[in-house]
């Protein structure tokens, strides 16, 4: 099944696999720090990469981080954004975290994703109006 997996990947998503896996751990052990200090150092953009964005590379990336975290213990949405945030912001790009807040009935939910230039990356639209942001990194 793993195997079956591997080979429906795109090559970028093959690609993605090792990085994505090392940043995810990393930001998932520097989080026993805290949410501010965790962002602060894993958020410092890489001035001199300048990257021009590719939706079509970081929507890739994106999904492979939540395949990834999908199959990992502790791995919940706060640690996928800020993984794929470090990501961005290490080729140059000035990505935002963004916790959302919504109500569902007598509960309160909390999500995060990252977007760039106001666009949601590799997150559902839909998913995310339904929070109302208390938060950005």
């Amino acid at each position: 099944m793993l195997l079956a997996k591997l080979q429906s990947m795109t090559t970028t998503e093959r690609r993605a696999l090792a990085p994505g896996l090392a940043r995810l751990l990393v930001a998932r052990l520097f989080l026993v720090f805290g949410i501010r200090n965790t962002s602060k150092w894993l958020g410092r953009i890489n001035k001199r990469a300048q990257a021009p964005f590719d939706s079509r590379l970081w929507e890739a990336r994106g999904r492979v981080v939540k395949g990834l975290s999908a199959r990992l213990p502790g791995m919940a949405c706060l640690t996928q954004s800020l993984a794929l945030r470090w990501w961005m912001r290490a080729d140059g790009l000035e990505a935002r975290m963004k916790i959302g807040v919504r109500q569902v009935q007598e509960q309160l939910k909390s999500h995060a994703w990252v977007e760039l230039e106001g666009k949601a990356i590799a997150e559902s639209g839909d998913n995310i109006r339904q929070f109302r942001v208390i938060e950005t990194y």
